[in-house]
Protein backbone atom coordinates (compact mmCIF):
# COMPACT_ATOMS: atom_id res chain seq x y z
CA UNK A 1 0.00 0.00 0.00
CA UNK A 2 2.92 2.35 0.59
CA UNK A 3 2.97 3.32 -3.21
CA UNK A 4 -0.44 4.65 -2.98
CA UNK A 5 1.14 8.14 -2.49
CA UNK A 6 3.15 7.60 -5.83
CA UNK A 7 -0.24 6.19 -7.73
CA UNK A 8 -2.00 9.50 -6.37
CA UNK A 9 1.61 11.80 -7.72
CA UNK A 10 0.62 10.65 -10.46
CA UNK A 11 -2.77 10.28 -10.75
CA UNK A 12 -3.59 13.72 -9.22
CA UNK A 13 -2.79 16.32 -11.75
CA UNK A 14 -5.38 15.38 -14.18
CA UNK A 15 -8.37 15.04 -12.01
CA UNK A 16 -7.31 18.33 -10.67
CA UNK A 17 -5.70 19.91 -13.34
CA UNK A 18 -2.44 20.77 -12.30
CA UNK A 19 0.87 20.52 -12.76
CA UNK A 20 2.73 17.15 -11.92
CA UNK A 21 5.13 17.74 -9.12
CA UNK A 22 8.10 15.80 -9.61
CA UNK A 23 9.17 16.09 -5.50
CA UNK A 24 5.79 14.06 -4.83
CA UNK A 25 6.73 10.90 -7.45
CA UNK A 26 10.35 11.15 -6.34
CA UNK A 27 8.79 10.90 -2.50
CA UNK A 28 6.25 8.57 -3.13
CA UNK A 29 9.45 6.31 -4.60
CA UNK A 30 11.62 7.22 -1.24
CA UNK A 31 7.88 5.98 0.67
CA UNK A 32 7.93 2.43 -1.12
CA UNK A 33 11.57 2.23 0.08
CA UNK A 34 11.08 2.78 2.92
CA UNK A 35 8.23 0.47 2.99
CA UNK A 36 10.40 -2.06 1.28
CA UNK A 37 12.94 -1.63 3.69
CA UNK A 38 11.01 -2.65 7.23
CA UNK A 39 9.22 -5.80 5.14
CA UNK A 40 11.83 -7.20 2.64
CA UNK A 41 9.29 -9.30 0.64
CA UNK A 42 10.41 -12.63 -1.10
CA UNK A 43 9.55 -13.64 -4.60
CA UNK A 44 6.63 -16.08 -3.13
CA UNK A 45 4.65 -13.31 -2.25
CA UNK A 46 4.38 -12.18 -5.79
CA UNK A 47 0.97 -12.77 -6.44
CA UNK A 48 0.19 -10.79 -3.32
CA UNK A 49 2.53 -8.05 -4.23
CA UNK A 50 0.61 -7.50 -7.90
CA UNK A 51 -2.89 -7.61 -5.58
CA UNK A 52 -1.62 -4.86 -3.26
CA UNK A 53 -0.53 -2.73 -6.38
CA UNK A 54 -3.92 -2.95 -7.76
CA UNK A 55 -5.33 -2.12 -4.49
CA UNK A 56 -2.92 0.83 -3.88
CA UNK A 57 -3.98 1.96 -7.10
CA UNK A 58 -7.93 1.62 -6.14
CA UNK A 59 -6.98 3.70 -3.39
CA UNK A 60 -4.94 6.37 -5.00
CA UNK A 61 -8.48 7.20 -7.28
CA UNK A 62 -10.79 6.79 -4.43
CA UNK A 63 -8.71 9.05 -2.27
CA UNK A 64 -8.74 11.54 -5.23
CA UNK A 65 -12.27 11.28 -5.91
CA UNK A 66 -13.23 11.96 -2.74
CA UNK A 67 -10.78 14.96 -2.73
CA UNK A 68 -12.94 16.72 -5.57
CA UNK A 69 -16.29 15.40 -3.87
CA UNK A 70 -15.80 16.92 -0.88
CA UNK A 71 -15.47 20.59 -2.79
CA UNK A 72 -19.16 20.53 -2.90
CA UNK A 73 -20.37 17.60 -0.21
CA UNK A 74 -20.25 17.63 3.71
CA UNK A 75 -18.07 14.68 4.45
CA UNK A 76 -20.64 13.22 6.19
CA UNK A 77 -23.06 12.51 3.13
CA UNK A 78 -19.62 11.22 1.02
CA UNK A 79 -19.16 8.96 4.06
CA UNK A 80 -22.29 7.91 4.44
CA UNK A 81 -23.05 6.87 0.67
CA UNK A 82 -19.56 5.04 0.52
CA UNK A 83 -20.49 3.13 3.41
CA UNK A 84 -23.91 2.23 2.58
CA UNK A 85 -22.76 1.33 -1.03
CA UNK A 86 -19.91 -0.91 0.33
CA UNK A 87 -22.40 -2.60 3.04
CA UNK A 88 -24.90 -3.28 0.00
CA UNK A 89 -21.83 -4.70 -2.65
CA UNK A 90 -20.59 -6.66 0.54
CA UNK A 91 -24.79 -8.17 1.03
CA UNK A 92 -25.12 -8.99 -2.27
CA UNK A 93 -22.01 -10.76 -2.88
CA UNK A 94 -22.67 -12.93 0.09
CA UNK A 95 -25.94 -13.59 -0.96
CA UNK A 96 -24.34 -14.36 -4.15
CA UNK A 97 -21.18 -16.86 -2.82
CA UNK A 98 -24.08 -18.45 -0.85
CA UNK A 99 -22.67 -16.83 2.58
CA UNK A 100 -24.79 -14.66 4.17
CA UNK A 101 -26.25 -16.10 7.53
CA UNK A 102 -28.12 -13.74 9.48
CA UNK A 103 -27.80 -15.58 12.75
CA UNK A 104 -24.10 -14.33 12.65
CA UNK A 105 -24.55 -10.56 11.80
CA UNK A 106 -26.39 -9.81 15.13
CA UNK A 107 -23.86 -9.39 18.01
CA UNK A 108 -24.62 -10.49 21.52
CA UNK A 109 -23.32 -9.73 24.50
CA UNK A 110 -19.55 -7.71 24.96
CA UNK A 111 -19.75 -7.85 20.82
CA UNK A 112 -22.16 -5.13 21.34
CA UNK A 113 -19.33 -2.82 22.59
CA UNK A 114 -16.43 -4.20 20.78
CA UNK A 115 -19.31 -3.76 16.89
CA UNK A 116 -19.75 -0.28 18.22
CA UNK A 117 -15.99 0.32 19.04
CA UNK A 118 -14.28 -1.23 16.06
CA UNK A 119 -17.38 -0.12 14.02
CA UNK A 120 -18.34 3.41 14.45
CA UNK A 121 -15.13 4.81 16.70
CA UNK A 122 -12.31 2.90 14.81
CA UNK A 123 -14.00 2.96 11.31
CA UNK A 124 -16.59 5.20 10.75
CA UNK A 125 -15.30 8.11 12.44
CA UNK A 126 -11.74 7.71 11.08
CA UNK A 127 -12.96 7.31 7.48
CA UNK A 128 -15.36 10.65 8.01
CA UNK A 129 -12.24 11.97 9.38
CA UNK A 130 -10.09 11.49 6.28
CA UNK A 131 -12.44 12.83 4.08
CA UNK A 132 -12.74 15.99 6.71
CA UNK A 133 -9.53 16.61 6.36
CA UNK A 134 -9.13 16.45 2.26
CA UNK A 135 -10.44 20.09 2.42
CA UNK A 136 -7.11 21.43 3.86
CA UNK A 137 -5.14 18.97 2.96
CA UNK A 138 -4.21 17.64 -0.22
CA UNK A 139 -4.72 13.91 -1.48
CA UNK A 140 -0.99 12.94 -1.82
CA UNK A 141 -0.13 14.35 1.79
CA UNK A 142 -3.23 12.43 3.31
CA UNK A 143 -1.64 9.04 1.35
CA UNK A 144 2.06 10.01 2.52
CA UNK A 145 0.81 10.32 5.90
CA UNK A 146 -1.29 6.75 6.03
CA UNK A 147 2.06 4.97 5.80
CA UNK A 148 2.83 5.92 9.13
CA UNK A 149 0.31 3.25 10.31
CA UNK A 150 2.50 0.36 10.13
CA UNK A 151 4.85 2.09 12.17
CA UNK A 152 1.76 2.69 14.65
CA UNK A 153 0.86 -1.00 14.51
CA UNK A 154 4.63 -2.20 15.25
CA UNK A 155 5.03 0.37 18.19
CA UNK A 156 1.62 -0.67 19.47
CA UNK A 157 2.19 -4.23 19.08
CA UNK A 158 5.72 -3.43 20.89
CA UNK A 159 3.76 -1.57 23.79
CA UNK A 160 1.58 -4.60 24.47
CA UNK A 161 3.72 -7.64 23.91
CA UNK A 162 6.86 -6.03 25.20
CA UNK A 163 10.42 -7.29 24.40
CA UNK A 164 9.11 -10.30 22.32
CA UNK A 165 8.56 -7.63 19.40
CA UNK A 166 11.75 -6.77 19.05
CA UNK A 167 12.52 -4.89 15.80
CA UNK A 168 15.64 -5.50 13.20
CA UNK A 169 17.90 -2.45 12.33
CA UNK A 170 16.27 -1.96 8.80
CA UNK A 171 12.54 -1.64 10.65
CA UNK A 172 14.32 2.00 12.04
CA UNK A 173 15.74 2.78 8.58
CA UNK A 174 12.36 2.42 7.32
CA UNK A 175 10.99 4.39 9.99
CA UNK A 176 13.09 7.29 9.35
CA UNK A 177 12.97 7.31 5.88
CA UNK A 178 9.15 7.36 6.36
CA UNK A 179 9.15 10.11 8.71
CA UNK A 180 11.49 12.02 6.53
CA UNK A 181 8.97 11.97 3.73
CA UNK A 182 6.46 13.39 5.58
CA UNK A 183 8.52 16.68 6.67
CA UNK A 184 10.32 16.95 3.57
CA UNK A 185 6.65 16.76 1.87
CA UNK A 186 5.12 19.44 4.53
CA UNK A 187 7.91 21.74 3.73
CA UNK A 188 7.84 21.50 0.12
CA UNK A 189 3.54 22.04 0.62
CA UNK A 190 4.96 25.47 2.93
CA UNK A 191 6.88 26.41 0.00
CA UNK A 192 4.07 26.57 -2.01
CA UNK A 193 2.17 28.53 -0.01
CA UNK A 194 4.64 30.89 0.61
Amino acid sequence: MASCSLFVALIEPFFFKTKLKIYEILLGLVVVAGIYIIFAFEEAYSLGILLSLISALMAAIFSIWNAKLIQNHSASTIAYHEMLGGTITMIVFMALTDRLDFTNLIPIGIDWFYMILLGVVCTAFAFLMGIEVLKVLSPFTVSISVNMEPIYAIILALLVFGDSEVMTLEFYYGVVIIIGTILINAYMKSKEVS
